[in-house]
């Protein structure tokens, strides 16, 4: 088994809300920052509440989810389970 893989326990462990979720994600998808997923740039993007960011380029209100085709909690994208610790 490779040393890079966790159980699901213990990354029920790491993730337990959807506040938590969010910041993973954006960490793992954005390691330099948010990138406009119309645009795709970085160097116009401001911060929001409630994870939302705004591209002032070409003026689009995203997330972390924007392109992510599921819907839900955020701890289902990064557990893969439907009972979750937060919902």
């Amino acid at each position: 088994m490779s040393r890079s893989t966790i159980s699901t326990f213990q990354l029920f462990a790491l993730i337990p809300d959807q506040e938590t979720a969010r910041q993973y994600l954006e960490e793992r998808l954005w390691p330099n920052g948010p990138v406009c997923p119309q645009c795709t740039k970085r160097e116009r993007i401001t911060t929001r509440k409630g994870g939302y960011y705004r591209c002032c380029a070409c003026v689009l209100t995203f997330t972390v989810r924007t392109e992510q085709s599921s819907s839900g909690p955020m701890c289902r994208y990064t557990n893969g389970s439907t009972p979750c610790t937060c919902c």
